[in-house]
Parts: C-alpha cells; structure tokens; sequence
C-alpha cells in the first residue's frame, strides 16, 4: 500500500472522528440545559423525578423536583423573574412563565387572590363560637379562657385547593407569665380534635402544633421571632399559606417555617382560631381582620 493511501487513510478516518465527536456534542446537550451562559451542564445522571434548573449569577443549579423549587419560592431563593429551564424544554425562561410553577409564587402582599373564600370583621361572636369567655367589640373577637385552660373555635366552612389564610391577632393588655398564654390560627382541621394550629406568645415566640385526636403536641418547637410585637396590645398578622400539602407560615410578613403533609382534601380543610390562658389568670386574646382568598 502507498503511503499516499494511508495518509489519505487517515485524514478520512480524523474527519469522520471530529463529525462522530460534534454529533454526540449535540445529543449530549440535549439532555441537560443549555449553558446560563458560558457554563457547562450540571452532572448526570438526574435524581430521579427532578426536572428543573435554575440560573444563579450566570450558573445553572440542579436539578431539583416541582417541590423542591417550590421550597425555593417559599423562602424566596428564587423570584419570578429567575430564569428556569425544565428538561425538554428549548430554552431559559422567567419562572412567571413556566406554568406548572406559576401558581407557587407566594405574593408578597397577603390574601390578596383574586377571590374571596371568606371573611369575618368579627361586628358579632361568630356563630358556634358563643359562651361566657368570648365577646365581640369594636371588630374584634375576644376570647378569654379561664386559667390553664384551652379553647379552640372552628368555622364551619370547608375548604380544597390552594389557600392564603390571614388574621390579626392582638396579644393581652395583661398577662403575668408570657410564656404560658398564646393564641393563633387553626387551618388543616378535620374537626375539633384534628388540625395545625399556628401560634405566637408575649415573649416573641412562635411555634406549630399538631392536634391529634385531640392531643396536642409540637410539630414546630417555640422559637425567638423578632418580628413578633410582643408588648401589651400589641398587634401581630398571622399568615399561611397552603399550596397542594405544603403550608408556609408568617408573621407580620416574615416567614417563620414551613411544613409538608398539610391535608389538602376539602373535608380536612376548616380555619378557626385557638387560645390558652396561663395557670395565675384569665387571658384575654382579641382578633381581627380574618381573610381566606386563593392564591394570586
């Protein structure tokens, strides 16, 4: 053979090389997002069931779930106007954009949705709620337990789908023993013995409880929350939100927690309010403003 056929060999060999090289280039990048930009994928393989990337200061981070980017929103890692890709997808787009998504953001201003599920300006005791502890004045319900004592107050009203859930509530002019008296909001409830209640105290605290069958224990620990106005009178905006099974708490604006699991059907989705009194008095705990719209 001449030298001239191995060369011209080899030259041919060297071309269809490079073509087999750019080709799977080209199915590799299929794959994975496009650089954000002048980056590279991220590794392979994806766990299993993520399928979203987001783009952080011109890197692309992930891949994460519709839940895990979901968290995301909620603790606001991630705006609206982010830029994610999902696998499949031909490009980079706002996070306002992707639609199985768009319905995550949690508004800044609360229960503002576009429909209102609800709403009480406490001008009268709310039917069910009457006995010789509770009085409405001046739009607000109060509730005053004798000591040691706990009463809880559930509307009617059921509720599904996603839920924005806001109420006012004013901690007592007097009270001996801060961290014995707390109040807040019920929400995830089957009935009086099954629910979450989100509460605050006079010390500056916050926790989650869970009810079951009617016995009450921690789902979130008390935990110091500057943005609890503790001071006599002092007024406090309970928020939660409930999208699908999570639901994220607020206090005057500011995200204390989250939490999955949060029943979703609409038997198991009733709001009330709750209260305890401390062991050396009656404490008496008022509310206001209480709103439930969809989310916006």
């Amino acid at each position: 053979m001449s030298h001239r056929h191995v060369k011209g060999g080899a030259i041919l060999f060297c071309v269809m090389a490079a073509i087999f090289m750019l080709g799977a280039g080209e199915l590799r990048a299929q794959s994975a997002p496009p650089p954000l930009p002048r980056q590279g994928p991220p590794p392979l393989p994806q766990p299993t069931g993520a399928q979203f990337y987001y783009g952080d200061n011109g890197r692309s981070v992930g891949p994460f779930t519709q839940d895990e980017i979901r968290q995301k929103i909620a603790a606001g890692v991630i705006t609206q106007d982010t830029l994610i890709w999902k696998v499949g997808s031909p490009g980079w787009v706002a996070l306002k954009d992707v639609p199985e998504l768009r319905r995550s953001q949690i508004s800044a201003v609360p229960c503002s949705g576009k429909h209102v599920l609800m709403a009480d300006d406490f001008a009268a005791v709310p039917s069910g709620f009457q006995g010789e502890s509770t009085s409405a004045e001046n739009g607000r319900f109060k509730a005053k337990p004798r000591p040691s004592y706990r009463q809880m107050f559930t509307y009617g009203r059921k509720f599904s789908g996603d839920l924005d859930i806001c109420i006012l509530v004013q901690i007592p002019g007097r009270f001996v023993s801060s961290d014995e008296t707390w109040a807040g909001l019920i929400f995830g409830a089957s009935d009086s013995k099954n629910f979450y209640a989100f509460v605050i105290n006079p010390s500056g605290q916050a926790s989650l409880f869970q009810v079951k069958s009617g016995k009450l224990s921690p789902a979130i620990d008390w935990r110091d929350m500057d943005e609890v106005k503790s001071d006599p009178g002092a007024k406090n905006l309970i928020r939660v939100v409930v999208q699908s099974q999570l639901a994220t708490l607020f206090v005057n604006g500011v995200k204390f927690d989250e939490i999955t699991g949060v029943p979703a059907a609409p038997a198991t989705s009733q709001i009330g309010m709750i209260v305890q009194s401390e062991p050396a008095q009656r404490d008496a705990w008022k509310f206001a403003n209480l709103k439930v719209t969809d989310l916006p």
